[in-house]
């Protein structure tokens, strides 16, 4: 399992992940690449199958952002890019979890596909979510940066859960 953290603020989204990959055997290892990452004015960070990801950072066609009508694009367009290259890899993505940051706006990528607006400014999936969302929670108005406040996620989500591990990778797009 792995733990992506995002925060989105002042028209950008931020995102940071562990660097574990855990096999079926239950071996451990340290990925150099990130499981978060931008492409133009988009950033992800993904949970599961390392060829989810593949898909996500190499294959998906990302369509032009819009100026407006940002949420309706997403699930339109996006969803529609997505469901496209998934199909054609032959990939399943419902055992799988995604943050995507569209123009400065998070979303949470559901297992339909469906790209959807979360509530709080922040979010997190995959291992140690509860002590993650805890401290990005916690640490909302206590005046720390944004990076420090996704490195304390981490922290947390690494204290509670033995499948996530250091270094820590950063991505961000508005």
């Amino acid at each position: 399992m792995t733990a992506i953290v995002a925060i989105e603020h002042k028209g950008m989204v931020h995102m940071a992940s562990d660097s574990a990959i855990t096999d079926e055997n239950g071996e451990q290892f340290l990925l150099r690449s990130g499981k978060v990452f931008q492409r133009g004015r988009y950033v992800f960070g993904y949970t599961g199958a390392a060829r989810y990801g593949a898909v996500l950072q190499h294959i998906v066609d990302w369509p032009e952002v819009p100026r407006y009508a940002i949420d309706k694009f997403a699930n339109v367009e996006v969803s529609a890019a997505l469901q496209k290259a998934f199909k054609e890899q032959g990939v399943e993505y419902d055992q799988s979890e995604a943050l995507v940051g569209i123009a400065g706006r998070l979303y949470y990528l559901e297992s339909d596909l469906a790209l959807t607006r979360i509530l709080t400014p922040y979010a997190a999936v995959g291992a140690g979510f509860g002590p993650a969302m805890g401290a990005l929670g916690a640490t909302a108005t206590d005046g720390l940066d944004i990076r420090k406040r996704l490195v304390v996620a981490l922290e947390q989500a690494e204290a509670c859960s033995g499948t996530v591990r250091r270094p820590w990778r950063f991505a961000r797009a508005s």
